[in-house]
């Protein structure tokens, strides 16, 4: 190996990333400025890195794929618990954090019913807002009735399922997104368990039937 492709790995796995899925991104983009030897040696070594993550021994060990491991903590908050406030799972977290070295799972997070983090509740707290920003005008506009020809709190009625729905997709849509690549966590880990295979990490698994995604 020449020394310019090993300053270049070097300088590749001497920062360790906010997640495999990343590094590995970062080194495929070098495809074309160093030698595909020296470019599986990168990936080999980024992923040697993350080896203490429990998730990864189980996807090398063949005992549970990447995308399996997403979908078992896709779980908690699937279906109409997804815009719904999800009571604290402090367990369920330290799970999504591991996962979370590996592919993004920000999103997959518990932060209590009071979180502002979902459908509901950001619905919940433009209608408070607006209440009391409409309620401050009553003092300022002869005493006009709060639900009387009130423009803004009408408004902010109207309004309120708007914001809602953008808090929801902020906090357990887009963080479920490798913005930089414009990939789904999905996306991300049928990535790693490939690139798993390809780098010798992991056996092929078994044809299994494809699971949709729901994102």
């Amino acid at each position: 190996m020449e020394i310019k492709e090993r300053v270049s790995i070097a300088c590749i796995v001497e920062k360790r990333e906010r997640d495999l899925f990343t590094a590995l991104m970062k080194a495929d983009e070098m495809a074309g400025n160093i030698s595909p030897e020296t470019q599986e040696n990168v990936q080999k070594e980024i992923i040697s890195q993350y080896e203490d993550n429990a998730y990864l021994k189980s996807a090398r060990e063949g005992h549970l794929s990447i995308r399996e491991a997403y979908e078992s903590l896709d779980e908690k908050l699937r279906g109409i618990k997804r815009i719904l406030p999800a009571k604290k799972d402090k367990h369920h977290n330290a799970a999504v954090e591991i996962l979370g070295e590996l592919i993004p799972t920000e999103h997959l997070k518990t932060r209590g019913l009071l979180a502002w983090d979902n459908y509901a509740m950001g619905t919940a707290v433009t209608i408070g807002v607006m209440y009391g920003f409409s309620y401050l005008m009553e003092f300022t506009d002869a005493g006009q009735n709060l639900t009387s020809n009130n423009v803004p709190f009408f408004l902010g009625l109207l309004l309120s399922p708007w914001t809602g729905y953008l808090v929801g997709q902020e906090h357990r849509a887009v963080h479920g997104i490798n913005v930089k690549y414009g990939m789904s966590a999905r996306a991300c880990a049928d990535y790693l368990d490939t690139k798993l295979v390809e780098l010798g990490f992991a056996k092929k698994p078994e044809q299994k039937v494809k699971i949709e995604d729901r994102y």
